[in-house]
């Protein structure tokens, strides 16, 4: 008896446990894994602009604020999922595994002959 109540104490603990490591945000993973792909693309363009161009951290907002436009995100619920995302580290480093999978997916596609 004692044995099962230990074991049914244990599976509730652990699911428990995998409910707790699924953020719930404002942005679901498939749409965030896209804006931060694209973020992650015009931040690249602003780090080899950022020493030549004096007005590349004003693109970068702009463009930045295109992108959201274009995921139909405003910054502020941007910045809200963010910080919802990194509450949990396990899921964001599971959400930068798959950006990090998406831009490596893209390079293909550009680069194929």
């Amino acid at each position: 008896m004692m044995r099962t109540l230990v074991f049914a104490l244990l599976l509730v603990s652990l699911e428990a446990c995998q409910h707790r490591s699924r953020v719930k945000t404002s942005i679901e993973e498939p749409k965030m894994v896209l804006i931060m792909a694209d973020l992650a693309l015009i931040e690249a363009q602003y780090n080899k602009l950022a020493d030549v161009d004096t007005n590349a951290r004003e693109v970068l907002e702009g463009r930045t604020a295109a992108i959201l436009k274009k995921h139909q995100v405003s910054q502020s619920q941007f910045r809200e999922a963010m910080t919802q995302w990194q509450s949990d580290l396990e899921g964001f480093e599971r959400l930068s595994q798959t950006v990090y999978d998406t831009l490596l997916a893209r390079k293909e596609r550009i680069n194929k002959p």
